[in-house]
């Protein structure tokens, strides 16, 4: 008798230690679900209303939800998006909003767009989209063949970080930096209304990396040999798989 209630004993033991433990580790596994979930969905930025201008415009004003609160941009930039300042404002309890942060953009002799946050309530934050520190296409070194005249065709895919909330305006000067880099030259009309649609994607979005693929083309003019003609095709997406198509860019310079 002795040894049958020591046996059942450890197993009324067992039970109850397991019936304390995985309800435990349920919990434990929803509260994480649900933190990350919602910290995914306070991350995006909803609720986007435009009230003076579109993206694109040299001014720009509009109010979008982030995080629980509502915020309002007011954005400046100039003709070609390599000077932006964008001032954004935090709706207040009292129904006014005042003054949050303020980002300027600035794209250097080298490609490069040079960002600075500056915090109210103190801060500043720097940034580099380091798009120089790519390899240029071969078409600046010499090339000499039988077929000199005719197009050569490259390829190059890659990523940019930094991005996270960014205003609408200082994305703009982003993408455009990207989609030039190689070919030095200017966006065409449709292209420039690409760029639009891609940084307000990104920006609802609030991603902190865009995904990109590149076909390069380039000659020698048949104008003069030591100038170079090339275009710039650039594919833009929000993931590394390339499945989240967000637009494309093309820039050409020809001679």
């Amino acid at each position: 008798m002795n040894t049958k209630f020591k046996i059942l004993s450890a197993i009324l033991s067992m039970a109850l230690f397991v019936n304390t433990l995985f309800p435990a580790t349920v919990k434990a596994a929803d509260n994480l679900s649900e933190i990350v979930t919602e910290s995914t969905l306070s991350e995006a930025r909803s609720n986007i209303q435009f009230i003076e201008g579109n993206p694109g415009d040299n001014h720009l004003v509009y109010t979008y939800t982030q995080d629980g609160n509502v915020y309002k941009a007011v954005e400046n930039a100039s003709s070609d998006f390599k000077e932006v300042e964008c001032k954004i404002y935090v709706l207040n309890e009292n129904n006014t909003y005042s003054i949050y942060s303020t980002q300027h953009v600035s794209i250097d002799s080298k490609g490069n767009p040079n960002i600075t946050i500056d915090y109210a309530k103190g801060g500043v934050e720097q940034r580099v989209i380091d798009v120089a520190s790519e390899k240029r296409s071969l078409s600046k070194q010499a090339y000499t063949t039988d077929v000199e005249w005719e197009w050569v065709t490259e390829y190059r895919d890659g990523s940019k970080t930094n991005l996270k909330n960014l205003a609408i305006s200082a994305l703009i000067s982003v993408i455009s930096a990207i989609a030039q880099y190689y070919s030095s030259g200017v966006l065409t009309k449709a292209a420039i209304s690409a760029v639009e649609s891609i940084a307000k994607d990104l920006f609802g979005l609030n991603a902190d990396r865009v995904y990109y693929h590149k076909i390069i083309n380039w000659r020698h003019s048949p104008k003069s040999y030591f100038v170079i003609d090339e275009t710039e095709w650039t594919e833009f997406y929000s993931d590394s798989g390339h499945t989240n198509y967000l637009g494309y860019t093309y820039a050409e310079y020809i001679f």
